[in-house]
């Protein structure tokens, strides 16, 4: 224990142990008069953490205040013109404005109805009467040009038939056998006419033998022409045979099955309707002082319920309808895909332009007046002398012409005159309002 003592010469020296040192808070770098006093127990560390926090709260709070009094003091005073001046623009309503235009004449849109037909349509019969028996299409079916489409009942003719190549037969037999008999008669005729030289008999007999055989060569050649008249009637047999079966005169398709198998039809009866719908027109009755300005080959739009298309003028038939008094226009689709047959279609002509002043306005800038007149709404000077802002004066007018949307009326308008073009509903004469167009500008003015 001696030898870990420090030595002075001879002797051993005894030191005091040094004392452990804590680390510094900050409650130590405090004068002690905030500590001391009546408050003992300050200097203990759950006292001090309290006072540090007091201390920080108090300290956020000020600077809040500081902050709050500094944008207070910021903020521009509104005087009693400028709070005045906002409640009038609070208050006025915006509105969709038009400047008046004036127009010297107009056209009237004049729209007329028609149909869109079909090229090609047939109503299709037998040409003779008689029974189906078979029927070989149905409603929608599409054909091409020669198709069968339905057949009679040819037992008959096909009877009718073998009874003429019987008779046919018979009748080239007996003219063979005229013929056997008519070269056995000319041999004959030839040997007494040497005999009638020779003088062994006379002429009288030879002459009978002559008439023989001119008797057997007509029997012949009236043979020949009952063949020829069998033949006849087999090729009119042959030619009802096939009008027996229905073809298809074009390309088509079947619109419409008026019978059905078993049906007994008479020469000329519809049994079927054939449309080539591939092939379209559209014929439109036409005042005829309007269908003499059409001319063959212009274009026009047709309309129908859902969209429109394309069409040239390809004939005006010259005759005046006695039912509608028009003039037919006949006019060819570009695109007939997009109609169909019996469709109804219309074509929108203008009229000669129609001389007279006014202004065209949308219906909507128009309200009801008295005595069948109509008012709009123009916005004038508000006395306020604040920038945008109007008060709204009743225009009476009245309407010449209306097209679509839009009206064309006359009336105590001015050119170049500001008008509410839509919300009448909701202004009544006098109101302040402003347009939609100053709104940001005025806005902006008020507020600088």
């Amino acid at each position: 224990m001696a030898s870990h003592l420090p030595r002075l010469g001879n002797k051993a020296v005894r030191t005091a142990p040094r004392p452990t040192q804590r680390p510094v808070s900050l409650m130590d770098t405090l004068p002690p008069s905030l500590y001391s006093g009546p408050y003992p127990k300050l200097d203990s560390p759950r006292h001090r953490w309290k006072f540090l926090a007091a201390g920080t709260f108090l300290l956020l709070s000020g600077i809040g205040v500081g902050i709050s009094i500094g944008l207070t003091v910021r903020l521009p005073q509104q005087t009693p013109v400028a709070l005045e001046a906002e409640g009038l623009l609070a208050n006025a309503i915006p509105v969709s404005t038009l400047v008046t235009e004036p127009v010297e004449s107009y056209n009237v849109t004049r729209a007329f109805t028609g149909e869109v037909v079909a090229l090609h349509a047939s109503e299709l019969g037998f040409e003779r009467n008689g029974k189906a028996i078979e029927i070989f299409v149905d409603d929608g079916d599409r054909l091409t040009r020669g198709a069968p489409l339905a057949r009679l009942d040819t037992r008959n003719l096909e009877t009718q038939r073998l009874a003429i190549k019987a008779q046919l037969l018979q009748v080239e037999a007996v003219i063979r056998d005229l013929e056997e008999q008519l070269k056995l008669s000319e041999v004959q005729l030839d040997r007494r006419e040497g005999l009638l030289v020779e003088g062994a008999i006379s002429r009288e007999q030879r002459d009978e033998f002559s008439f023989g055989t001119d008797s057997l060569r007509a029997r012949r050649d009236a043979q020949v022409a009952s063949i020829q008249q069998l033949e006849a009637q087999l090729a009119d047999i042959d030619v009802n045979l096939d009008k027996s079966i229905l073809r298809a005169p074009f390309d088509g398709e079947i619109a419409q099955r008026y019978i059905d198998r078993g049906t007994v039809v008479e020469a000329g009866q519809p049994i079927l309707r054939l449309v080539d719908a591939s092939n379209l027109e559209v014929r439109i009755g036409i005042p005829a002082e309007m269908a003499d300005r059409l001319e063959i080959g212009s274009s026009h739009t047709v309309l129908t319920d859902s969209h429109s298309s394309q069409a040239e003028v390809k004939a005006i038939l010259p005759e005046i309808d006695l039912a509608t008094r028009t003039r037919t226009v006949i006019l060819g689709l570009d695109n007939p895909a997009n109609v169909v047959p019996g469709e109804v279609v219309r074509l929108e002509l203008q009229s000669d332009p129609i001389a007279t002043s006014g202004f065209w306005l949308p219906l909507s800038a128009l309200v009801q007046g008295e005595r069948g007149l109509w008012s709009t709404y123009a916005l004038t000077a508000a006395d306020s002398g604040l920038p945008g802002l109007y008060r709204v004066e009743r225009r009476d007018v009245e309407v010449l012409h209306t097209e679509g949307d839009l009206a064309l009326v006359k009336g105590t308008l001015q050119v170049g005159e500001t008008l509410v073009d839509r919300g009448v509903h909701r202004i009544v004469p006098g109101q302040l309002v402003r347009p939609l167009s100053s709104l940001a500008t005025t806005q902006i003015e008020t507020q600088s």
